[in-house]
């Protein structure tokens, strides 16, 4: 199913000795029938029959994806032409995707496209521009980003229709310019430049609901191991993707007993106008630094509506055009505390997650010191629930991570950014809680000639975190103690952005990573770039269908070498359940 986006879903039928049963796989969930006798010849014909005579709809392929071949100076080139709703976008190259071993997952793509006319015309239209398609699927009852950004937009203009007067709340402690420029991109509309244009939206396929009186296996395969789930892409956001808890380091197994609720999945497709770069792939730390401001005006323009964005990372700061846009709105929600349990499901990129939420001990309980054998902060009451400034915590620690990972000619100890550290979260939460310790250990090995400058901004928003943390305690809901941390943080990002001009600090990119942690795919979107693999094979494919291919073995390891050893054995990929 990832090496060819068109199938929605798909069969198989295993034997052992008499045994048969038949096996249905989708984003949802995987259902096994009941083993019933290779002799029994009435119920063979009876499941070989089915799926002789289904459509192609029937046996998993989307009816809003064909694929076609193109040929280019390059070569033969794969394509796919997605449907979605009256219009038709060919894909250009592929963007991101995230690889795993668990077939039931969101399974997003995104992919640059050009629009064109129909699935049997791939030629561009006249005029069109490339844009970005995300294909991505759903749970049934989940809004989409693009019902999301409506709800937001229609509040946004009814906030700009009645902007709050000079004593709300909301507007605590804000200066003049900052208020007069709130009140402005709300009445004329441009606050809509901080979010991405959604072109088109699309609910489409969905899978099957789990049959009536089913049996929940949770054994099915043998025994899981740690994976690390990390995008394709160098220089991606692989945290977000981790198949297991962060804290825990590859080599020990850990197991998520989490009570499904196995409700089906809808794909979506939405296509976006710009085409940006994440700051993650950004080249200059004067363009990081802008797309970070502009992006808190986004998210402060979300809490003047009462929402939380809660995955606000280098993968959704986007930059295009010389100013920064705030993406990926999926995970956004409006900031209630009267709705949900005693705590909110962690949701974001663990690099770049508020501690308080990765560890569920507030800063304002911390204590002085840690233990020599705590690994991690120990939870405290009340539980600790996604509230606006987490939201801002997040820039805190993406412009650190930018700061001491992506600079070159630094050498500095990357603890706090190393989730396979059992010590990280601990580490991380006493850079907010305490003062100097390891945000100084890290700051003393920037370059001479950048250390003044970030040193003074992360030191200064690190301290503005901390006393807002503790001047709230627990008045969660109390507006007024979150307006001043977003002024403080666009005043230290104004003056890095005019003291650290374009072209001064050029970014490395990041190491490309390793194998064991792309679940050893390589090379890198070999998914994808499988079936154009073959279409440059033609012998090794028979038909259309990429089921009917003599082979579809993926590289192995980096070994260079199929052949089954004792060597190579231990590195051969169990199959997970």
């Amino acid at each position: 199913m990832y090496s060819d986006c068109k199938r929605a879903h798909t069969y198989s039928i295993t034997i052992e000795d008499r045994q048969i049963a038949l096996w249905y796989f989708s984003r949802s969930h995987a259902a096994k029938s009941r083993d019933f006798d290779f002799l029994d010849v009435r119920a063979v014909v009876h499941a070989l029959s089915a799926l002789i005579f289904s459509t192609p709809e029937e046996l998993g392929y989307d009816k809003n994806i064909t694929r076609i071949a193109e040929t280019n100076k390059d070569g033969p080139q794969l394509r796919y032409v997605y449907r979605v709703g009256d219009r038709y976008f060919k894909t250009l190259k592929c963007l991101y995707e995230y690889d795993s071993l668990a077939i039931a997952c969101r399974a997003t793509r995104a992919w640059e496209v050009i629009e064109v006319r129909d699935f049997g015309s791939p030629d561009p239209l006249p005029n069109a521009q490339p844009m970005v398609l995300r294909d991505v699927w759903l749970e049934k009852s989940a809004s989409t980003e693009s019902e999301i950004q409506k709800e937001i937009f229609a509040r946004c203009d009814e906030l700009g229709a009645n902007f709050p007067p000079d004593n709300d709340p909301r507007l605590s402690g804000v200066d003049e310019p900052t208020r007069q420029e709130l009140r402005r991109r709300l009445e004329d509309g441009t606050y809509k430049d901080l979010f991405l244009t959604i072109e088109a939206d699309e609910r489409g396929a969905m899978s099957k609901s789990v049959a009536e009186g089913f049996t929940k296996e949770n054994d099915v395969f043998t025994a899981p191991e740690y994976v690390d789930k990390g995008a394709l892409k160098t220089g991606a956001d692989r945290s977000r993707a981790s198949a297991v808890r962060s804290l825990h380091n590859g080599s020990k197994p850990w197991v998520l007993d989490i009570q499904r609720e196995y409700e089906p999945k809808q794909r979506n497709f939405v296509v976006y106008k710009e085409v940006c770069c994440a700051l993650h792939d950004l080249k200059d730390l004067h363009d990081a630094v802008q797309a970070l401001l502009d992006c808190l005006w986004a998210v402060q323009i979300l809490f003047l509506i009462g929402w939380i964005h809660r995955d606000i990372s280098s993968g959704n700061v986007l930059f295009y055009n010389g100013r920064g846009i705030l993406g990926d709105l999926e995970y956004a929600k409006k900031f209630d505390l009267s709705v949900g349990g005693r705590s909110d499901p962690r949701t974001g990129t663990p690099f770049f997650m508020a501690v308080e939420l990765q560890t569920g001990s507030l800063i304002c309980h911390a204590p002085e010191e840690w233990e020599e054998d705590e690994t991690e902060p120990q939870p405290s009451s009340p539980a600790v629930r996604h509230n606006f400034q987490h939201d801002v915590e997040s820039f805190f620690w993406i412009l650190l991570w930018v700061s001491i990972t992506r600079i070159p000619d630094q050498a500095i100890a990357n603890v706090l950014f190393d989730m396979s550290d059992p010590y990280s979260l601990a580490a991380r939460h006493s850079v907010i809680s305490k003062p100097g310790g390891k945000l100084d250990e890290a700051l003393r090995g920037l370059r001479p000639d950048v250390a003044a400058d970030l040193s003074k901004a992360l030191r200064s928003m690190r301290r503005a975190l901390k006393v807002s943390y503790e001047t709230r305690k627990h008045a969660f809901q109390a507006m007024e103690t979150y307006t001043r941390v977003y002024g403080f943080f666009r005043r230290q990002l104004t003056t890095l952005v005019n003291d650290v001009p374009p072209g001064r600090v050029a970014l490395r990119k990041p190491p490309t990573p390793p194998p064991a942690s792309r679940s050893r795919y390589d090379p890198a979107h070999a998914n994808t770039l499988h079936l154009h693999n073959k279409l440059t094979n033609p012998g090794a494919v028979r038909g259309d269908l990429p089921h009917m291919a003599t082979s579809q073995k993926r590289p192995r390891s980096d070994s260079g070498s199929n052949k089954d050893t004792e060597e190579t054995r231990p590195d051969k990929r169990r199959v997970r359940g």
